[in-house]
Formats: structure tokens, sequence, C-alpha cells
């Protein structure tokens, strides 16, 4: 299932909310950039964290060793968590970013609805 593409109707605020209900958004957005070859050029230059699973279990094939592991590492399950969690919020407002280009980018390059200061 493909995501919508905001229209002229619809407000970004709307489609955003929208999208962002949307199942498995996260990892919809980080295949997008994937996919663009853009995912390594924002872990690159540290836009996008890269995270590793510190965990040497596969929880596929290995899941009581893997979810054990875990059990045992409380710090290194909080920091994992937390970079994930990083790296998510990171993909998203890329993503809102590109969004954000696609509709107004135009505008903005040409001058017109800049804040006035």
């Amino acid at each position: 299932m493909e995501m919508d593409e905001p229209n002229k109707q619809s407000s970004l605020e709307d489609f955003l909310s929208r999208e962002f209900t949307f199942p498995a958004v996260d990892l919809y957005i980080e295949r997008k950039f994937e996919q663009n070859g853009l995912l390594p050029l924002l872990e690159d230059q540290g836009i996008v964290p890269r995270v590793v699973n510190p965990n040497p279990f596969n929880p596929e094939g290995q899941e009581e060793a893997y979810d054990q592991w875990w059990e045992q590492h409380d710090e290194e399950f909080e920091a994992y968590d937390r970079r994930q969690s990083e790296r998510i919020l990171a993909l998203k407002l890329v993503y809102v970013g590109t969004i954000i280009g696609h509709l107004k980018g135009k505008q903005l390059l040409a001058g017109r609805d800049l804040p006035r200061s």
C-alpha cells in the first residue's frame, strides 16, 4: 500500500496526521529513503543516526537467547531503544522536510511566502 500524496484541497497538517497513523510508517519512510539511495547519505552526514543492535542473538531462530540477553542487559537496551527513537524522529523530520520542499520549495526558493522581519 502506497502513502497518499497531499493534494491542493488538503492541508499539510491533515496530510501528515493521516500519514503518520499509517501502519508501520517508520519502516515505510526508512525503506523509501533506502530505495532512493538517500539513507546512506543521511547517515554519513549524521542527519539520521546509525543504530546497531548490540544483541548478538538473532530474534528469528534464537528467540529465547535473544530475549534473555536483553533481560540481562538493561542499560544496553535503554541506550539502543533511545537511539532507535532518535533515528525514527530524524527520519520523520527529514520526510516532513521533503514533503514541505515538494509542496512549497519552488515558492520558497523564489522568495515568495517568506516570513518578513
